[in-house]
Parts: structure tokens; sequence; C-alpha cells
């Protein structure tokens, strides 16, 4: 997996966030690749992530453990250095060694700054002092000194970062790419195309108004009108910031029309993943349409297996909202150089999704094409709580919200586990709420499921590579698993139930052969 950021700083006097300890501060803590913000309406969820986006600079720990290194290099090489040189500190030609040399420990790094950057400028000072041939210090010539620090300097980094054979091969510079998908997000543009025309024949929108995205036009001025001296932030809001959907005609057709050959493979890459992920393996072939005069139509044809295209509004909205939130990873992973990360910010991604689309979506997060990625979403859904189980890298957080002794609302955000009820009630889930997928799997452990799980996965792929025909199951949508104890089982057992009893339809139980006494008991296998 890709670098991501561990640590976040929240300059904001609004929100509070709790630490492992138990106190307040101003860091989000144990951030993971995805991040899942849970909460009542109202409670702050997506004003937090609009103020991450909207920070000019992220303050950030990242997971990378050169940052940790670094930060036991930097006291130690200063105590050396400072120790073994201490006389020669005020002179002027060793100065710039000295005053570039870090006198503390970094507890952030800032995006955009290289932390190196003054420390390799001392090195380079002590590779410059050993070029002074013409002047000498004590009866010492100059390259001596040089040559002794430079090694004193190459010991201590070789026992920090043995991978690297030069402190100007660290690389601990970020650049973040920031992408918010809005609640007010869809694929279907509110006009018409340069061929609209009223119910009389007229047209209905001037040339002007043909390609605005009202979606994202809205969000900006809702939420990230910034002050009018910052003119490039604000164009950046415009130019890349949010992303509605209502663009995705434009993007399509402006990366399959390009000569360049990358961006035309990029589209037929997200149309292999629609096809391997949503449509059984047929082909999907993506096409914007066009009117017999070569004007653009606004809409987006689909054309899956050997069926007619069909336009984009045809298909289901699950489908849809899937399209909306995958289609940026895929124009943002080829832009992805050195140390530069994306950061996607998604309001509620459940919105229209089945249970089964959304593990789908946690899969494709997780893809190892898209490690430069890492996800903070607000959500309302119970099943992302459930599928958190099966990944890792996965952070949960609550988000309350409570007035101070002047009414003004504060927000208090604390990273918790899967198993902390109070994530229920926040959602407002009872056990009335869930209702069950197509069969249900009862094994005896957590490791029995992952074995069924890997099982079923192989044979479903052998079954589809000799019948494209096969449709696959998806967890959580055709099956589920149920982990149960030796009492679970005793009480289903006392029931006396046969294949034909409603209260155990779709029901697979699987036990193994921990004893022999009741075969009746050990052979159940009920629908």
């Amino acid at each position: 997996m890709g670098d991501i950021i561990k640590e976040l700083k929240i300059p904001n006097d609004s929100y509070f966030f709790i630490s492992d300890e138990g106190k307040k501060g101003k860091k989000l803590m144990n951030l993971s690749k995805i991040n899942i913000f849970i909460g009542e309406n109202n409670s702050g969820k997506s004003r937090l992530l609009r103020h991450i986006i909207k920070e000019d600079v992220i303050h950030f720990v990242p997971s990378n453990k050169d940052f940790d290194k670094l930060n036991l290099f930097i006291p130690e090489i200063n105590t050396k250095m400072k120790k073994e040189f201490k006389k020669y500190q005020n002179i002027d030609i060793f100065k710039p060694i000295f005053d570039n040399l870090p006198n503390k420990k970094l507890d952030f790094l800032i995006s955009g700054e290289d932390p190196c950057y003054s420390i390799v400028n001392s090195y380079n000072a002590i590779k410059k002092l050993e070029t002074e041939k013409s002047s000498s210090l004590d009866g010492t010539r100059l390259p001596v000194f040089g040559k002794q620090m430079k090694e004193l300097f190459e010991v201590y980094f070789k026992e920090y970062f043995k991978k690297y054979r030069s402190i100007e091969e660290l690389q601990l510079k970020y650049e973040f790419i920031k992408v918010y998908i809005p609640i007010l997000r869809g694929l279907r543009p509110i006009n018409y195309g340069e061929s609209a025309v009223s119910l009389k024949g007229e047209k209905i929108y001037p040339p002007e108004y043909i390609d605005r995205d009202v979606y994202k036009i809205r969000t900006i001025a809702d939420y990230f009108v910034l002050d009018e001296t910052n003119i490039k932030k604000q164009k950046e809001f415009d130019d890349n910031i949010v992303f509605s959907g209502l663009n995705a005609y434009q993007e399509i057709r402006k990366h399959m029309l390009n000569e360049n050959d990358k961006d035309r493979e990029m589209i037929e890459e997200f149309e292999v993943y629609l096809s391997e992920n949503f449509f059984g393996y047929e082909k999907v072939k993506l096409t914007p349409a066009e009117n017999q005069d070569g004007t653009k139509k606004d809409v987006i044809l689909v054309k899956i297996g050997k069926e007619q295209g069909k336009p984009i509004y045809d298909l289901g909205d699950g489908i849809q909202s899937i399209i909306i939130i995958t289609l940026p990873l895929f124009l943002y992973k080829d832009k992805i150089k050195d140390n530069k990360k994306v950061l996607m910010f998604i309001e509620e991604p459940e919105h229209l999704l089945h249970p089964s689309l959304q593990r789908k979506l946690i899969e494709t997060f997780n893809q190892k094409r898209f490690e430069d990625f890492q996800f903070f979403f607000t959500t309302h859904s119970n099943h992302f709580l459930d599928i958190s189980l099966d990944f890792e890298g996965i952070s949960m957080f609550t988000v309350n919200k409570y007035l101070d002794d002047d009414n003004n609302p504060n927000f208090l955000v604390e990273n918790v586990d899967f198993g902390d009820n109070n994530l229920l009630n926040l959602l407002g889930i009872r056990s009335s709420s869930v209702f069950l997928p197509n069969c249900n799997i009862w094994v005896e452990g957590p490791t029995d499921a992952f074995y069924i799980r890997r099982y079923l996965n192989i044979y479903q792929d052998y079954m589809k590579r000799n019948n494209k025909n096969f449709i696959k199951f998806d967890e959580d949508r055709h099956y589920s698993f149920y982990i149960y104890n030796g009492s679970d089982l005793s009480n289903l057992l006392d029931l006396s139930l046969n294949n034909e009893d409603r209260r155990i339809n779709r029901l697979l139980l699987i036990r193994d052969g921990d004893t022999e006494k009741d075969k009746k008991k050990r052979n159940i296998m009920i629908n």
C-alpha cells in the first residue's frame, strides 16, 4: 500500500478530537486508507470534510517509516556534529553547516514543503568545505575538516537509512490532489444539450449555458467561495476539486477523442472495470452521444454485450452512482507522480447503492492501482460497518455536536472500534432494521468464513472462465456469513425444524466433524 496520512492537524476552534488517552486535542489520529465518519444529521460530518478540503496547506504525519527515522536521525546528527566540532560553530565558513542543521524533531510535515531541505543544505555545505583547498584552520586544511564531517554525517545517515546512498535521495515532500464528490451529484445534465428545444420547437438554452455544471457551481457557491484575494485557490476549486458527475460526458468525450493513447486507454480500462464488477464480464462500451449534425447531446450511451446501446438514464440509479464515484479514480490515477497523492472526499457514497454494491465500492478503493488514493467519507449506512470487518485499513470515527457555554456549536470526533454499540445507535439501527440476503451461511468461526469465501471465489472464477453466461454471486446480496457458537446450534436443533419451516428458509449451516455422536445433527443442511 502507498503512503497515507496517519495523523492530520485540524486548525479549527470548533472541532476537538479525542486521543487514544481520552484527551481533547487538535489532531485527527489513527487515519487509514479508508476513513468513515458516522453521526446523526447535522452532527458536523460534512462540515469537517469541507474544512479539510479548504485548507491551503495540510499539516500531517505520513505512514512512511522514513518520517520516524528522520526524527531519530535529526537530534543524533545535531548532537554529534556540535560535539565533535564545537569550537568551529561560530566561524563564518562553518556557519552554513550548523545553521542548517535542524535542532528539533518534526511534529508534522507540511504539504508542498521538503522537510529535508535544510539538512540537505547542511550536507552540501560540508561537501563544499572539501573543495576549499586554498584555506586552512589551526594548521589543518579545510578539506580535512570537510572529509571528517562528511564521514561522520554519512555514518549516522546510513545507520537509519540503509536503502539510500545519500540524503538527497530521501523524499518526504508530499503534494495532494483533493477531489470532493458532493451529495448534489448525477450523470444527467440539467440542460439538454445543444439541440434542446421546447415543445414549440424553440431553443431552450443560449449557448453559454450548454456546458455549465450547475451542481458544481451551486456546491462551490454554498461551501467554497474563498477570499477575493485568493484567486488562484478559487480557480482550483472551480476547475478541479468538485466532481458532481455532470461533466462525466465531457471528460469521457475529451479522453476518447484525444490523440494521446493513454487517455483512450484510461477509458478502456474503466470500461473493463465496469464489465468485471457490475455486468458479469459482458463487454461494456461507453459512447458520448452526438446528434446527426455533430453537436453534443450530453448523454452517455452504454452498450453491454450484444445489446443495443442505451442512454445512461436507462441504467439503474445505483450503477449511475457507482460511475460518478469511481470515474474520478481513473481520471486522476495517471496524474500522480513522485510523492503526489489523491485525497477523495465523498458525501454518503451509499446513496442509491445496494449493500452488495457498497462492498464492491470498498473493494475498488482497496485495489492496488489506487494505492496512492486515500478516502474520507460520511455515511448513514450500517452495511459499511459490517463490510469493514473483512478489510484492513479502515478507520471509523463518530462525530457528535454539543453547545458550549455561549451556545456555540462544537464538534467532538472520536476514533471507535467496530464493536462499539454507539455506532449503531448513531445510525438508528435496530435488529428489526436488518433484512436478510438470499442465503445466510452459518459457520463456526471467522477463519471458516475466510476459507469458504475464498473457496467460493475460486469456484466462481473457474465457472466464469468456462461459461461466460455464469453469473457470480455477490456477498451481502446473494449470501452473507453468520458466526455461530455451540449454544446457537443447540438452540436451533432443539426446535426440531424441517426443510419446509419458513423460520429457517435460505439458511446453510456448515459445521466440522468434531463429533460423530449425532449424525443427524452433523449432516443438517437446510436450503
